[in-house]
C-alpha cells in the first residue's frame, strides 16, 4: 500500500472519530438540558416491492385449471359408467343388447386430455425457458462484465461510469439490463449497486443479484476491490465452464428419454394390434335362463379392446412424461417448469405415433394371421 492511501485512510479513520465523538457529545447536552438539536435527516431508500404474484404463477393457473377439467370429464365418465350398471343386469335377465359406456377410452378423450394439458402448459414452458435462455445469456457475460468493472475502478473512475460503458457496448442482452439499472440509479433515487439488484430481482435474475453482492463485498475492501474483482471473474469463468460441460454431458440421457418414450409407443401399438387380431368369431354372455341371450358384435369388442389397451398405456405415457418433464428441468435448466417444453413436444407426437401405427399395424397383423397356417387349417376344419 502506497503512503497516499495510508495516509488517507488514517485521515478517514480520524474522522469517523471525530464525528462519533460530536455525535455523543451532542447526546450527552440534549439530555442534560433538554434540549433536542434539529437534525437533517436522511432519506430512507425506499425500493419498490415487486409483487409476489409474478407472471409465472399466474400462468400456471392454466394448468391447474385444465386438471380441473379433466378431473370433472373423468367423474362424470365413471358415473356415467355406474348408471349403466342398472341396464348392464336388465339385459342379462331379460335378453336386451348390452350397453357399453367406455368414452373415457375412446380416442377422441385421450386426445382432449393429451391436448388439453399441452396447450395449458404451453404459456408458463416458453416464459420459464425464455427467461432461463435470458439468465444464461447474462449468467455467461458477466465474467467479461466483471473485468470492465475492475480495469475502470483501476483507472480512478466510478462504478456509475463501468456501467455506463457497459450499458453503451455490444454485449447483448446485458447492455440492456445495465442501460435499466442506470436508468434506475439516476431517476430512482437509488445507488447503482441497489439499482442492479432491483432490476435482477425484476427481471428474475439470479445471477444478476449475486453481481450486486459481490459489488457491495468489493466495495467494503477499499483499494483491494478491484483485485477481488479479478479473482471473482476467475471464479465465474471456471464456473461458467463446469456449467457448460455438464449440459452436454445431460444431453445423452435426454436423448434416451426420447428413445424409451418411442420404444413404449410403438411397443403399445403392437400388443393393441395383436389382441385386437385375434381370430374370434364373436363373445357372447353366459348361457340366462332367457329367450334370447345378448350379444356383442365382433368389431364392438374389438374396437373395445384396443381402444382400452391404447387409452390406459397413453394414460400411463402422460404421467411418465410430466415426471420426467420435470426432472429433465430440475436438473439440466435448474427450473423444473422448463423441462415442460419436452412434453410440448413429447405429448402430441407420442399420441398422433401410438394411433397412426396402430391404425397400421392392425390390417397388418390380420393378413398375417389370416394366412397363418394355424388360420388355414381352422377354416379347412369348419
Amino acid at each position: 500500500m502506497s503512503v497516499k492511501k495510508r495516509v488517507a485512510e488514517s485521515i478517514i479513520k480520524l474522522f469517523i472519530k471525530l464525528r462519533e465523538l460530536i455525535e455523543r457529545l451532542m447526546n450527552y447536552l440534549e439530555d442534560k438540558f433538554g434540549y433536542r438539536v434539529p437534525r437533517k435527516e436522511t432519506p430512507e431508500l425506499h425500493i419498490p416491492r415487486y409483487r409476489e404474484i409474478t407472471l409465472e404463477k399466474v400462468l400456471l393457473l392454466l394448468p391447474a385449471v385444465a386438471f380441473l377439467i379433466i378431473v370433472v370429464l373423468f367423474v362424470t365418465n365413471v358415473l356415467a359408467a355406474a348408471s349403466h350398471i342398472v341396464p348392464i343386469v336388465w339385459a342379462v335377465i331379460f335378453g336386451l343388447k348390452i350397453p357399453i359406456p367406455y368414452s373415457i377410452l375412446e380416442p377422441r378423450f385421450v386426445a382432449t386430455v393429451v391436448l388439453l394439458l399441452t396447450i395449458s402448459f404451453v404459456p408458463v414452458a416458453v416464459y420459464s425457458y425464455t427467461n432461463y435462455r435470458l439468465s444464461t445469456k447474462v449468467e455467461e457475460q458477466l465474467p467479461v462484465v466483471t473485468r470492465i468493472v475492475a480495469d475502470t475502478l483501476r483507472t480512478g473512475e466510478t462504478v456509475e461510469r463501468a456501467v455506463e460503458l457497459i450499458a453503451r457496448s455490444g454485449l447483448s442482452p446485458i447492455n440492456t439490463v445495465f442501460a435499466r439499472a442506470l436508468l434506475l440509479s439516476r431517476y430512482g433515487h437509488m445507488t447503482i449497486v441497489d439499482s442492479i439488484r432491483e432490476v435482477g430481482r425484476s427481471m428474475r435474475l439470479p445471477s444478476l443479484l449475486r453481481f450486486a453482492d459481490l459489488l457491495d463485498v468489493a466495495f467494503r475492501y477499499g483499494a483491494r476491490s478491484e483485485e477481488m474483482l479479478d479473482i471473482a471473474s476467475r471464479t465465474m469463468e471456471a464456473l461458467q465452464s463446469y456449467k457448460r460441460e455438464r449440459v452436454i454431458h445431460l444431453r445423452p440421457y435426454i436423448a434416451l428419454i426420447y428413445t424409451i418414450v418411442f420404444v413404449y409407443v410403438f411397443m403399445c401399438a403392437v400388443i393393441a394390434s395383436i389382441l385386437v387380431s385375434l381370430p374370434v368369431s364373436h363373445i357372447t354372455l353366459p348361457t340366462v335362463p332367457v329367450p334370447q341371450r345378448a350379444t356383442i358384435s365382433l368389431s364392438e369388442i374389438k374396437t373395445l379392446m384396443m381402444n382400452s389397451i391404447l387409452a390406459l398405456m397413453q394414460y400411463i405415457l402422460v404421467v411418465q412424461l410430466l415426471a420426467s418433464s420435470f426432472i429433465i428441468g430440475r436438473v439440466v435448466y435448474e427450473n423444473p417448469l422448463c423441462g415442460l417444453i419436452h412434453f410440448i413436444v413429447l405429448a402430441p407426437t407420442s399420441l398422433a405415433l401410438t394411433y397412426g401405427l396402430a391404425a397400421v399395424l392392425v390390417p397388418l397383423m390380420k393378413i398375417a394371421v389370416a394366412t397363418s397356417p394355424t388360420a388355414t387349417a381352422t377354416s379347412v376344419l369348419h
